[in-house]
């Protein structure tokens, strides 16, 4: 029920959850590691095999430097906190608080999450190709606001510019998370 309402009426659902329609509903932080984890395992099955000529100590490197990679994708959850600061500024004069507004992030992108997981399992051949990047985007420029608008309750042009500024904004801090912990875990080996 919660991939087909957030695929559906992503928007509506959310704000059906806050309001308190919560029975045989997956909650938004379990849905979101769900599909983190669902996203991580994907990109393991994805990967190349190890080379057999690899030494036991680049074996070692290249396993460590994969299982940073994989644990990074959790802190997309740490970064929906500001991003839902931004958000909450974006609507300030609606009712919804912040972690109101943190519900609805992590259940959106949790939901976009499941996407990227399917499109990692493409071939490299598909996944590469410009539409397929095109399209990502496309969709994530479409469903987060159309998500927004449900949410909202408003189709309005300014609904609309403000939740364009969302997805950038999740991107941006993701950006930010990421390089603060891939320094914190590269300056960790250097010890």
């Amino acid at each position: 029920r919660v991939i087909r309402d957030l695929t559906l009426r992503p928007g509506q659902f959310v704000r059906r959850y806050v309001e308190g329609e919560r029975t045989g509903v997956v909650g938004p932080i379990k849905y979101a590691l769900l599909s983190l984890t669902a996203s991580v395992i994907a990109g393991q099955l994805g990967r190349e095999p190890v080379s057999p000529d690899l030494s036991p100590e680049d074996l070692a490197w290249r396993q460590a430097l994969e299982a940073a990679h994989d644990l990074r994708a959790y802190i997309a959850l740490l970064v929906l906190i500001p991003t839902a600061m931004v958000q909450r500024t974006l609507f300030w004069r609606r009712p919804f608080n912040l972690a109101e507004t943190y519900v609805f992030l992590a259940y959106v992108m949790g939901h976009w999450f499941w996407l990227w997981t399917l499109e990692v399992l493409l071939p490299n051949s598909i996944a590469a190709l410009p539409p397929v990047a095109f399209l990502r985007a496309a969709l994530l420029y479409v469903y987060v606001p159309w998500a927004v608008c449900g949410f909202y309750g408003s189709r309005s042009l300014s609904v609309i510019a403000r939740a364009l500024v969302i997805v950038p904004t999740f991107a941006a801090w993701l950006t930010i998370g990421l390089r603060i912990a891939m320094v914190g875990w590269e300056s960790g080996l250097r010890w």
